[in-house]
């Protein structure tokens, strides 16, 4: 029997201070799951990290609104268009500026501007340290999901 089926889409939004070795297991098996895997990361990117997300995922890792803009396409609209999940990777710290950044409405990175267009599902990884108020925020007032995070 043939489907046709599209391939789903998540986005991965990195907090600063992520390493590609925390990130890189919960992102490696949505990939192996079959979907459309985009990074994007709140702080710039290392040449390293950007060309081992590319391979990881297919897909180059964005940080900047402003990279890559075209006549045909906004990336960030374009992106939160596709998402079937939205997927936050927070810092393991107090105060995660990219938790923050959602909470206030900033737009001023490519997950803040995509996660303001987004209307798909949004789910956060639990760390261990994590900023409790903006969680809190982000449940109520966008519905976030909060996920365990296994780094196995």
């Amino acid at each position: 029997m043939r489907t046709n089926a599209r391939t789903q889409n998540i986005v991965f939004a990195l907090d600063s201070g992520i390493s590609f070795d925390e990130a890189a297991p919960a992102i490696r098996a949505h990939s192996c799951e079959g979907y459309d895997v985009h990074v994007l990361s709140h702080s710039d990117l290392s040449d390293e990290d950007v060309m081992r997300y590319e391979r990881l995922t297919g897909n180059k890792p964005r940080y900047s609104v402003f990279d890559e803009r075209t006549e045909d396409e906004i990336t960030h609209i374009t992106l939160a268009k596709q998402a079937d999940k939205f997927i936050i990777f927070p810092s393991n710290s107090n105060t995660s500026d990219m938790l923050q950044a959602f909470v206030q409405g900033l737009a001023h990175t490519m997950p803040t501007a995509v996660y303001l267009a987004n209307r798909a599902p949004i789910y956060i990884y639990e760390r261990e340290i994590c900023d409790t108020h903006a969680l809190d925020v982000l449940k109520e007032r966008d519905g976030a999901q909060i996920v365990p995070y296994s780094a196995s």
